[in-house]
């Protein structure tokens, strides 16, 4: 007696059956559907019994992309550096290569030191 009436996608946004068989969803008989979703993540069933909708959570599923599309091979290097945020941060200014003037320590280093030591001080209180 439940029939489908929409596709929650990942980004919470509902899709009626209309705009989903333009996406490409098909009935390929008995209650069986195919389709192919655009975005990655988790995929919510909503379903309609009599005259209400509801979210089936048996009938959620995943969605993952091709892994061609997350191979970096084929981008030039520079390329690549550029999308993941340029140069290198350590710069040494000045004096001889490799002298070690002038370098800097990311905040996420001396934050992750931080935290550690919190979490053992508190274990060295709590016992």
């Amino acid at each position: 007696g439940e029939r489908l009436a929409a596709l929650v996608g990942p980004d919470g946004r509902e899709r009626r059956l209309e705009e989903l068989e333009r996406a490409g969803l098909r009935e390929e008989g008995r209650g069986v559907w195919r389709f192919a979703p655009a975005e990655p993540g988790l995929w919510q069933v909503k379903v309609r019994t009599g005259g209400a909708e509801r979210l089936e959570p048996r009938l959620a599923f995943a969605a993952t992309l091709d892994p061609r599309e997350s191979d970096t091979r084929r981008l030039d290097p520079s390329e690549l550096s550029a999308w993941l945020g340029g140069a290198s941060r350590v710069t040494v200014e000045g004096g001889e290569p490799g002298a070690g003037k002038g370098k800097e320590i990311p905040l996420w280093s001396i934050l992750l030191l931080a935290a550690v030591a919190a979490f053992v001080l508190e274990g060295i209180l709590l016992s």
